[in-house]
């Protein structure tokens, strides 16, 4: 294939949050969907491999980079600061370069729209970049360039890079979400016609947001589907998926003869039924010790009795009156004002995050207050924990709590493996969401109507569609780390040897798209293997991005 050829061939990218196949081939059986159906029976389509844990954060940084987490350095949403601190990540965290970089440093134009992390602060690009998810309100800079935000506020009116943070249980938030895809469209369709692209990446996280809160509502197999009041919500998050099917319809329309259209989520959705407390399971194992509360225990109180009380209270129906959101809210408080202290001097190992889905040793050397020394007493005491986890019942059902218990070196290779947690959990599609509260005496909690019901799963959707894209294939081995690479290839661009993922040669026709690979020289490392300076965020901002993670049900 020709360099002129190449230089043809534009790629388009449409980034789904959250999307999964067992909603969109129901919808698209209704006929809910007939662009992307007609992707799929005229393109090449199936799961999408996810990371483990399969969170955004994660996710999003390794089809940004085509690399695993052990050479891009996320792990989580939050990094350990030198003093033990959790602070929140941004694009400045990336350890890995993303491929629009690679695109950029080869002559190509890109434009790269609301990809979760690594968008924000922007980077310089040669093209635009518009950042997305957890950007604060008010940001004083989102686009590069920085004129470009005032362009497309006189080109389109307002516009918000992360217009999802006041999530609620409600059919104002669905009207919401319209609203803002629409607009959030229209930008992006200004930016399409601004010039011509070699690359377009936009990513909506409308998908992941309905579906955390409204799960229950939309898959036909959930017995709350024909819920009283369930057809009013379903109606209007179907119309956002309506919408983002209307998109894909006017890119189609606008490929060019050898032009690809990739429609891809991080990550799948399912059910979420209980919390598993792992804190607590860590406390019931003698794992983590936990201080007594001397303000509760001298007025004769304990966590149990508090607790124990709530819920009476809640029989009777007292703050039944409160709205959900507001009694949700009202717990979570609780819950951190009642949590005992840990006893860092008898704690062996603790969990730290909900979207780590993890545990951590307390390591001498390494964490604050550490007693576990590494070497062969880190090895026995991080088996003793991997065995009992493995042996975690639902005590319901008797069925295992968890698919797969993995020691981080089994999941991840490269330079920034020890900022990785040392324990892995792999849910795989069972209906259980990692809780860190202390507060709790319980291991098994049932998750509440108002909470989010919607967990996210390890694989998403992929299909790709026009130019060399074979018809009616059905995709099977795809991961999220192919797809960096896969797109160099189908820009005419060499492969970086350091790259994990590969070329996806089975969605096109033989011969059409190159796999040439060259080494860049090792991972680029641009800072040490644990992190050592402030978030790019100041104070206000990190108390809004904890916020907008509590209101997703990432944090307690």
């Amino acid at each position: 294939m020709s360099p002129e050829h190449n230089k043809r061939r534009r790629v388009v990218i449409l980034g789904w949050d959250g999307a999964t196949w067992d909603l969109l081939t129901f919808w698209m059986k209704q006929g809910d969907l007939p662009n992307l159906a007609r992707i799929c029976a005229e393109g090449a389509w199936g799961p999408l491999a996810s990371t483990t844990p399969p969170f955004s954060a994660t996710a999003w940084t390794t089809f940004a980079t085509g690399v695993n987490p052990g050479k891009h350095g996320i792990f989580d949403f939050w990094y350990r600061g030198p003093d033990g601190r959790r602070l929140p990540i941004d694009a400045t965290s990336v350890r890995a370069p993303a491929f629009w970089k690679h695109l950029s440093e080869a002559g190509r134009r890109v434009a790269v729209i609301g990809v979760p992390v690594n968008t924000y602060p922007p980077t310089p690009v040669n093209g635009v970049m518009v950042s997305g998810l957890l950007t604060p309100p008010g940001a004083s800079v989102f686009t590069y360039p920085e004129s470009l935000a005032g362009e497309i506020c006189a080109a389109v009116g307002a516009y918000r890079p992360d217009p999802y943070a006041a999530i609620t249980h409600s059919k104002t938030f669905l009207r919401d979400a319209i609203y803002w895809t629409e607009q959030r469209e229209r930008a992006h369709r200004y930016l399409w016609e601004r010039e011509a692209w070699d690359c377009f990446i936009q990513v909506t996280n409308a998908p992941d947001v309905i579906q955390h809160y409204f799960w229950t509502y939309l898959h036909p197999g959930h017995p709350d589907y024909r819920a009283p009041g369930a057809a009013a919500y379903r109606e209007l998050a179907l119309t956002v998926f309506r919408r983002l099917d209307d998109i894909i319809g006017q890119r189609i329309a606008n490929l060019g003869a050898d032009d690809v259209l990739i429609i891809m989520s991080d990550h799948g959705f399912g059910e979420a039924t209980h919390w598993f407390n792992l804190n607590r399971f860590l406390v019931e194992k003698g794992f983590l010790t936990l201080h007594p509360s001397p303000a509760l225990n001298k007025i004769g109180l304990t966590q149990e009795r508090i607790l124990g009380t709530l819920r009476r209270l809640d029989v009777l129906g007292l703050r039944g009156k409160l709205r959900n959101r507001t009694r949700l809210r009202f717990h979570q408080r609780l819950d951190r004002l009642i949590a005992p202290p840990v006893d860092w001097s008898r704690t062996l190992a603790y969990a730290a995050s909900m979207t780590a889905e993890a545990v951590y040793l307390n390591v001498r050397g390494r964490d604050p207050d550490g007693i576990v020394e590494p070497g062969v007493e880190y090895e026995k005491v991080r088996q003793e924990i991997i065995e009992a986890l493995k042996g975690a019942r639902d005590p319901d059902t008797g069925q295992p709590v968890f698919r797969a218990v993995h020691r981080r070196e089994d999941l991840y290779h490269g330079p920034y493996i020890g900022r990785a947690p040392d324990i892995l959990l792999e849910v795989g599609d069972n209906p259980y969401v990692m809780a860190e509260r202390l507060s709790s005496p319980r291991i098994f909690e049932r998750i509440p109507r108002q909470a989010a019901r919607g967990r996210h799963r390890s694989h998403g959707v992929l299909a790709a569609y026009g130019g060399p894209v074979r018809k009616g294939v059905r995709i099977a081995d795809a991961r999220l780390l192919d797809l960096a690479p896969t797109i160099l290839a189908l820009l005419g661009l060499p492969v970086p040897s350091e790259m994990d993922g590969r070329v996806l040669t089975e969605l096109f026709a033989e011969g059409s798209v190159a796999s040439a690979s060259y080494s860049a020289g090792g991972s680029e490392e641009q800072g040490p293997t644990t992190a050592t300076t402030e978030s790019g965020y100041s104070a206000e901002e990190v108390a809004w991005v904890e916020q907008r993670l509590r209101s997703l049900g990432y944090l307690e």
